[in-house]
């Protein structure tokens, strides 16, 4: 997993800086969840996945009018958090763009279920959206609670995760 990561953070880098002036704004967001600043949540909720596993990906290949998710990220474990960002304080409504990120994170979630539904690699897989004023939230409560539990510092029942 960290050969994939490795790769992805090295052609993150050329990807994130050619991204046109309009989607700056969210490049800059992504590319701030990608590096895993600590403070950019107060309850950390994502540093559990610390490994960059896909960004700019299609659900379905070769049809970009199926949309295209931000940033898959795992804790190299069987643990994928499927993230879609958003920039709020833009061109269109705001709570359009709210509902907007929480509906494209669900059903990216479940593209991403689809498309890995036979791999034994894939234990579990969580919905997550993230807007530039650094709300965070989840598909639903078990993906809430999920992310907490790939939380670093956080105690296992189990100790494995």
């Amino acid at each position: 997993m960290s050969s994939i990561d490795y790769t992805n953070r090295n052609e993150w880098i050329s990807f994130n800086s050619s991204q046109k002036l309009r989607n700056r704004l969210e490049a800059n967001l992504q590319n701030k969840l990608v590096k895993n600043f600590e403070s950019l949540f107060p309850e950390n909720w994502l540093l559990g996945f610390k490994f960059l596993y896909e960004y700019n990906w299609h659900p379905v290949p070769n049809r970009p009018d199926k949309g295209r998710n931000d940033i898959i990220l795992t804790n190299g474990k069987g643990i994928f958090a499927v993230v879609e960002t958003k920039v709020l304080n833009s061109y269109s409504s705001s709570y359009q763009k709210l509902r907007d990120v929480k509906r494209q994170a669900t059903n990216y979630k479940t593209m991403f279920l689809e498309r890995f539904a036979d791999d034994p690699a894939v234990i579990a897989v969580i919905g997550v959206w993230v807007t530039d004023n650094y709300l965070i939230g989840f598909s639903n409560e078990i993906d809430k609670v999920i992310a907490k539990a790939v939380e670093p510092d956080y105690p296992h029942l189990l100790g494995y995760l």
